[in-house]
């Protein structure tokens, strides 16, 4: 540690230390959160505007999928049937065939 007696050789002048805070020091943290506010608020809002809209578009989705689904169930219904009638179709064809192909009956 120094002494007084050995600063004074030196002619350093003294500091005064306060606990004051510089106004430009104030004024740019205050202007610094003000921009940050506007910032958060303009940011929020435009993600719930993308959030409105993202959620109308999953609701049209989500009635594209049920009308969809709907054809689908009406499409497996109509080739049940065609399937049914192409079986149908297929079992006469071969009794057609096997009474061509059988012998003429004798008289």
């Amino acid at each position: 540690m120094a002494r007084d007696s050995d600063m004074a050789s030196l002619e350093v002048p003294r500091l005064k230390i306060t606990r004051e805070v510089p106004m430009w020091g104030i004024l740019t943290v205050l202007g610094s959160l003000a921009c940050q506010a506007i910032a958060l608020y303009y940011g929020q809002q435009s993600m719930a505007a993308e959030m409105s809209r993202l959620s109308s578009t999953l609701a049209e989705i989500k009635l594209d999928q049920k009308a969809l689904a709907a054809e689908l169930r009406r499409n497996a219904e109509s080739t049940t049937e065609l399937k049914y009638q192409q079986a149908g179709l297929e079992q006469r064809v071969r009794l057609l065939e096997s009474a061509q192909s059988a012998p003429p009956p004798r008289r």
